[in-house]
């Protein structure tokens, strides 16, 4: 008899934001997440779900705490602690070219030895730190903020040469596109499953596109939004759900056929609050 797998939720990095804020009194009221609220989530979770980390969850939070000030370090903290130390289980999600190959194409794809997959000892170490000078001092967070950089000047390549070539995005070119940095061959059947499994991708990247495409849009805010990419990648797996604080996300995906598995936090709320 086969044991019926668990699904893994994933939660925005805004959520965790939000909670913070919750807790600190911080924000706007209405985007604060009150901690009964945040209690009565995890409780649910924990009943119904594993949760999933999300690396890019990790990155950001981290990089945040880097740029902040020193001075509210302490403050600064609540959301990663949110993320490492709430539910009572966790698994962490790989990166998106490991696990696109993994969960839709069903290979290998072992990390490279170099390559982080378990970040829990990371952010114990920032949990544990007294300062925010000293893990400087130690150069902790460097690899954080490159590969944030790195990925922010990506995104500003893309999105600044859609605005210069009016480049408008098709289905087919776009999987080709994605077939790329897995090193896969661009075969019909390869392109079925990628267009398939990451359709949400396709209809957020899409919305990316048209922005990008408009000439007096702000091309900071496209390149913020293709970051949410990465996690919406993770709905190949269909076991996961994805909750976020984005209602224009949710709108741009709507005819996906991973709608029903992305859920604003609210709606989360409403299906087990009474």
């Amino acid at each position: 008899m086969a044991l019926e797998l668990i699904p893994r939720i994933l939660f925005d990095t805004a959520v965790f934001i939000d909670a913070a804020n919750g807790v600190l009194e911080k924000g706007a009221p209405t985007t604060r997440i009150p901690p009964s609220d945040w209690n009565r989530a995890v409780a649910h979770v924990d009943r119904n779900f594993v949760h999933a980390i999300s690396p890019y969850t990790v990155a950001e939070l981290l990089t945040g705490i880097a740029n902040a000030d020193p001075n509210c370090f302490s403050q600064n903290k609540v959301a990663l602690r949110k993320l490492r130390s709430s539910f009572r289980s966790h698994v962490h999600l790989p990166y998106t070219k490991y696990f696109t190959l993994r969960e839709v194409f069903g290979l290998p794809a072992p990390y490279p030895d170099n390559l982080e997959d378990n970040f829990d000892s990371k952010m114990d170490i920032v949990l544990d730190a007294t300062s925010l000078n000293y893990l400087t001092q130690i150069r902790f967070f460097d690899s954080f903020l490159s590969g944030r950089r790195y990925q922010a000047n990506c995104s500003r390549i893309r999105a600044e040469r859609i605005q210069a070539d009016g480049l408008k995005l098709t289905r087919n070119k776009w999987a080709s596109d994605m077939l790329v940095p897995l090193e896969l061959a661009d075969t019909t059947e390869n392109l079925s499953l990628l267009n398939l499994r990451l359709d949400a991708c396709f209809y957020w990247d899409e919305l990316c596109h048209l922005k990008a495409r408009n000439t007096k849009c702000d091309l900071e805010k496209v390149i913020k939004m293709q970051y949410d990419l990465s996690q919406l990648n993770f709905l190949a797996a269909q076991d996961l759900v994805f909750v976020t604080r984005d209602s224009a996300l949710v709108k741009a995906i709507a005819k996906s056929n991973q709608a029903n598995r992305v859920m604003l936090w609210n709606d989360f709320l409403r299906t087990f609050k009474k």
